[in-house]
């Protein structure tokens, strides 16, 4: 037996019967091309959904060769075969790769009567609908992924597969669908004893308390999420929404250390899309701190990780914080430029309450420049789609700052 089989069947510390996180963080190149060498044909790895691969792109080609070798000789690894590519390919940020392979693994599946994998590749195409910015399309995946893994019996799965629905509702500003979702799952995860997907629906639904302006309820449940976190990448996405929900806040400080402690931990996984919104939460944290240099540094990076992955939404969130950099530095045009290109991000995603508050930015904008009529137009777009999501928290701000304006023409 070589070194590299002997670390493939190593005992499992708990109960999960997915591979361990922590442990995948630790494999290199040779462990993970025997650890798909070494299974039997019938039984490819089990890869849970918190259990990612962390490899260079480069040695997703030892994968990709052996498991292709395998898939010819039994045609019923050729749907795994995808989903396991698709899925690594989806956290690399190689978002053509990853929805090619996930199409061709559902086909594969389809035709072999392969439910569960079936089921799995929805899960991932709902999760690629939430991080891409494509919440309509993830959502059917997700609702799909939920009926075919209960259907086939997959425990484990199911409630990841809730998760990704919620995710989906969270993006679109369907807030009562998306806790309810995130309660799914964590039901499901206590019923199997899966701290990843409790963990995840903790900070989840801290996410959607955060956008109702209910901080209080986000950070006690991304603090919950911290607390149940069993790996380092939920550790990262924990810390990175506290930080976040400190920010909404006007809690600078820990907004910037929470938003940086997350940055570290998920530079060792190569998990970009989270890489871009973080890096721009904590480009906003800076811009508000008058650090404006910084804050152009980090927007700027984070603007260009959401292109790279193809992350609709990160591009949105880093284009709106260059409007309010550019703003800040007088510079009115490049910030209107900015917050369109930002408004025209949300409005592809949908994301009604995104849309809403990059309208208020807009409305504040055109106060700046004296324009009253196109204040009042952003004013009272930002309010309807305000009471249209039922965060009331954030029509009471949209009238504030009418008055205000009002007050001072």
């Amino acid at each position: 037996m070589t070194q590299s089989e002997s670390l493939v069947d190593r005992p499992r510390e708990h109960n999960d019967p997915r591979l361990d996180e922590a442990g995948a963080a630790q494999l290199d190149e040779q462990v993970v091309a025997a650890r798909v060498h070494v299974r039997n044909q019938a039984e490819l790895p089990d890869l849970g959904p918190g259990d990612r691969l962390r490899v260079p792109d480069g040695s997703l080609h030892v994968i990709q060769v052996e498991l292709f070798a395998e898939s010819l000789a039994d045609p019923r690894l050729a749907g795994p075969y995808h989903f396991l590519l698709g899925r690594s390919y989806l956290f690399l940020g190689n978002q053509r790769q990853a929805a090619s392979h996930l199409e061709m693994g559902l086909a594969e599946a389809a035709r072999c009567e392969d439910d569960a994998t079936r089921g799995r590749i929805h899960y991932v195409l709902a999760q690629h609908g939430a991080m891409s910015g494509r919440p309509r399309e993830g959502l059917e995946h997700g609702r799909q992924a939920v009926v075919i893994l209960e259907r086939a019996g997959e425990p484990w799965w199911t409630g990841p597969a809730h998760w990704a629905v919620g995710l989906n509702h969270t993006l679109l500003g369907e807030y009562d669908a998306a806790l309810a979702a995130q309660a799914q799952a964590a039901a499901r995860g206590t019923a199997v004893g899966d701290p990843q997907i409790m963990s995840s629906a903790a900070w989840a639904s801290g996410l959607v308390h955060i956008c109702r302006g209910d901080l209080d309820a986000g950070i006690r449940s991304c603090e919950d999420a911290l607390a149940r976190s069993p790996d380092p990448l939920n550790t990262a996405l924990a810390l990175g929404w506290l930080g976040f929900a400190r920010l909404e806040g006007g809690e600078l400080a820990p907004a910037v250390a929470r938003l940086e402690e997350a940055l570290r931990l998920l530079d060792q996984f190569r998990f970009r899309q989270p890489q871009a919104w973080f890096l721009t939460f904590l480009a906003e944290a800076h811009r508000r701190a008058h650090r404006l240099e910084m804050a152009l540094d980090l927007a700027s990076r984070g603007l260009d990780h959401a292109r790279a992955t193809g992350s609709i939404q990160g591009i949105g969130w880093a284009e709106r914080t260059l409007g309010h950099v550019a703003q800040a530095r007088g510079a009115l045009g490049d910030a209107h430029d900015h917050l369109r290109e930002a408004l025209r991000a949300f409005e592809r995603v949908e994301a009604a309450f995104e849309i809403a508050r990059t309208r208020l930015d807009l409305a504040g904008l055109a106060h700046a420049w004296g324009d009253a009529g196109g204040t009042a137009t952003h004013l009272a777009e930002a309010e309807r789609g305000f009471r249209a999501v039922g965060v009331l928290r954030w029509v009471e701000r949209a009238e504030k700052r009418a008055r205000a304006w009002r007050a001072t023409p």
